[in-house]
């Protein structure tokens, strides 16, 4: 039997047409965003988090996911932060940023604009990018 679930009012019934919302990429994103910016400053970490429990409300009440869907990828986000937390991943990760800000600063900034623009979209267009050449790909 259906759920009695009402969609809030702002919401289109066509919104998750297709769509896959396990595990939620958002929780992966934010949560390990929070995560770092707790390391960095506990205030601002704070601030963070709050912020993430109440986007990650927001996706559970406007029916997008269930909280399993946050939970496992607040998992998946909290594992990906350890694991490029670690010190060989993060030199090897941070030299050749430094040394391109150093050598090329308007490469880096320009690159660094592009991955934070991504980040800030949750990768939305590099997702249709790589759908449309695997459409391509399977068509030939």
């Amino acid at each position: 039997e259906d759920l009695p679930f009402r969609l809030p009012a702002h919401m289109r019934p066509e919104v998750d047409i297709g769509w896959s919302a396990f595990p939620s990429d958002t929780a992966a994103l934010v949560v390990p965003l929070a995560i770092g910016l707790f390391v960095v400053s506990r205030r601002l970490g704070l601030v963070a988090f709050a912020i993430v429990t109440v986007v990650c409300f927001a996706r559970i009440f406007s029916g997008l996911h269930f909280l399993t869907d946050i939970l496992a990828g607040a998992a998946l986000g909290v594992a990906a932060f350890c694991l490029i937390d670690c010190t060989p991943l993060k030199k090897l990760g941070t030299r050749p940023a430094f040394w391109l800000l150093e050598t090329h600063s308007g490469v880096f900034y320009a690159g660094f604009f592009l991955i934070t623009h991504q980040i800030a979209n949750v990768f939305w267009e590099l997702f249709n990018i790589a759908n449309h050449f695997l459409k391509i790909a399977v068509i030939h």
